[in-house]
């Protein structure tokens, strides 16, 4: 007798969303009074495009006839009956694991470990450099964005600068 994983979304006529979020909370606390469900998330989702809310439900019944007992219980029953009245629409999905993913994940596997790739390499060891090898790297390195990789010819040959400490 495994949970069995339900979301479902429900998008309220326009002015009752407060109505639909209150009968939302309070489904969970029905069938879980009951011991039909074992856990319970509620979002409120916003189309970006449209500005519509849905109010999304995660929840799992305890097992497959779970469902069936709530039709009738009836603290369940009087949050539904209710629901009707500020429902624009309401869809009902159940959820699965896809095998596999994520990838190299097992079926039934708890932990998000990953398969060990083989023998890792052994981190890099800091070595000190002289300073003329120092300079040498930083000569090496490439040039900040928007930087001229090399000094201009013109700088070389002498520019307003290199003229002025000569004299």
């Amino acid at each position: 007798m495994a949970a069995v994983g339900n979301i479902v979304l429900y998008r309220p006529k326009e002015g009752r969303e407060n109505d639909l979020l209150e009968l939302v909370k309070k489904h969970w606390g029905a069938a879980h009074g009951a011991g039909l469900t074992t856990d319970d998330r509620i979002w409120r989702a916003t189309d970006r495009r449209t500005g519509k809310v849905t109010f999304v439900e995660r929840f799992s019944w305890r097992d497959n006839e779970a469902s069936t007992r709530a039709h009738h219980d009836p603290a369940v029953q009087a949050v539904w009956v209710p629901m009707d009245e500020v429902l624009e629409d309401m869809t009902i999905l159940l959820i699965e694991e896809v095998e596999g993913h994520p990838p190299g994940k097992r079926a039934g596997r708890t932990t998000a470990a990953a398969p060990s790739r083989g023998k890792r390499a052994a981190p890099k060891r800091a070595t000190k450099k002289s300073a003329g090898a120092r300079r040498k790297m930083k000569s090496a390195k490439a040039p900040k964005r928007g930087m001229p990789a090399k000094r201009s010819a013109k700088r070389r040959a002498g520019g307003k600068r290199a003229k002025a400490r000569k004299r």
